[in-house]
């Protein structure tokens, strides 16, 4: 039986796990003090119940409670079991497919609907199957999700790199959690390498500090341990039958021989860090003087400076795909200056910068092609000049001018335009002379009167 303190601290831990997991149903043991533990009856007899109790995660614990204690205990039914199973499959693994999300409604989800129509946790295995449904159309539509966040189709095509860089960073993560800290380091050393200029490098070199001090404390403590380990290893040895002691210093010369193969295979492909030999007191010498080394590389990068120019890089990225080449040129050209020395920085700016010369050249072509056609001739300024390229740059014919009008066919307008007023006058003359006439003649028949 456990003591009252320790019964209300686990109590304590237990609620907050159950905060955190509020569909969580197992089996209930409620104390007549109050205090109420849950978890899974794994044992019970005439006198005590045996619970095996979750305090976080991946930390279980067994709690037997003497029934005299006991107001109450309340056993979780079949379907709330499975339910709680269920309640595992959220949140949905990183970069599950399309198919890997059917299966699991066809294979888990929906037979439960079936096989509990009325369960009381009917809803949440619902909204399970619901979060499933929308996420597989989303892993349908191209999208990925890693780290709980959706990446969409068009940015996985101008952002493949960061997006590959990602992975390598969350592996990184991986290994440090699983206490592999030199497999974290060449994990840097590759991102480091490869991706050099993403984000996610930028965000590791905090990772591989960890890694690194780490790999530190477990080098000190290999030189701490290895004269007994030598010793242990010697006596070992001297307890064997010959046959068994010859098999064994076979395996030891074959695990020195991969060991130094490995060796010469790192320090090949340049690594700093060689990994040491546990029963090699110069091996862990070397290892640790060169870890140092490393430490001081590490610590002198800046990584307020590095994040920066690797955010220009992305952006450079995503204005390549829309095309809009010179704010992509004057981004690379911000992250070339930190990766001096990265090839595929140096090809991405060397691609902005050509993209950006020819749609200038195009844009001043179109621009001079338009104006040409808009341009006044000079001795009609209302008139428009014909243009002496087309927008190709090819040369324009000049129409030839009309040829003029036949005489006879231009005169008679001519005359009458300009003619008539001619024509008024001799008439008016005609009436005047006609009206001098008349009159003197009857001024002459009145004299001979």
């Amino acid at each position: 039986m456990i003591n009252t303190r320790t019964a209300r601290f686990r109590a304590g831990a237990l609620v907050l796990a159950l905060s955190s997991a509020p569909f969580a149903m197992g089996d209930v043991v409620k104390k007549k003090s109050g205090e109420k533990f849950e978890g899974t009856i794994i044992a019970e007899d005439s006198l005590s119940v045996t619970l095996e109790v979750v305090q976080g995660k991946g930390i279980k614990s067994q709690e037997r409670f003497l029934k005299s204690e006991i107001s109450e205990v309340i056993k979780s039914t079949p379907d709330q079991k499975e339910a709680d199973e269920l309640a595992k499959l959220l949140p949905a693994a990183d970069r599950l497919s399309d198919k890997g999300y059917a299966d699991v409604i066809k294979e888990k989800l929906e037979p439960f609907l079936k096989k509990y129509p009325v369960s009381v946790r009917k809803a949440e295995v619902e909204g399970i199957l619901k979060t499933y449904t929308e996420e597989m159309e989303k892993a349908k539509s191209g999208a990925v999700k890693l780290e709980g966040e959706w990446i969409t189709p068009e940015e996985l095509a101008w952002n493949r790199y960061n997006f590959e860089a990602r992975l390598q960073r969350m592996e990184m993560q991986k290994q440090l959690k699983e206490r592999k800290f030199y497999d974290a380091y060449r994990s840097y050393l590759a991102l480091e390498s490869e991706k050099a200029a993403s984000v996610e490098t930028a965000k590791a070199v905090t990772l591989v500090k960890e890694a690194l001090s780490s790999l530190s404390q477990e080098l000190d403590r290999m030189t701490e341990e290895l004269p007994l380990k030598t010793k242990e290893r010697q006596e070992n040895l001297k307890t064997l039958t010959p046959d068994d002691r010859r098999r064994v210093e076979t395996a030891i010369k074959e695990e020195l021989a991969e060991y130094k193969t490995q060796n010469d295979a790192d320090r090949k492909s340049k690594v700093v860090i060689i990994r040491p030999y546990a029963y090699d007191a110069k091996s862990i010498a070397d290892t640790q003087t060169q870890l140092k080394r490393e430490i001081t590389r590490i610590d002198k990068i800046d990584a307020v400076k590095t994040q920066d120019a690797a955010e220009k890089f992305r952006a450079g990225l995503k204005d390549m795909h829309q095309k809009t080449y010179l704010s992509a040129e004057k981004n690379f050209q911000a992250a070339e200056s930190e990766f001096k020395k990265d090839a595929f920085v140096k090809e991405q700016h060397l691609a902005a910068r050509k993209a950006a010369d020819e749609q200038k050249r195009a844009n001043d072509e179109a621009g001079a092609a338009t104006s040409a056609l808009v341009a006044p001739d000079a001795k009609d300024p209302k008139k428009p000049a014909v243009p002496s390229k087309t927008a190709a740059g090819a040369p324009v014919k000049t129409p030839r001018p009309a040829a003029p009008a036949e005489e006879e066919e231009s005169s008679p307008v001519v005359e009458e335009e300009n003619n008539m007023p001619k024509y008024l006058a001799g008439g008016a003359g005609v009436l005047l002379l006609i009206g001098l006439i008349a009159k003197m003649l009857g001024k002459k028949k009145g004299e001979d009167e």
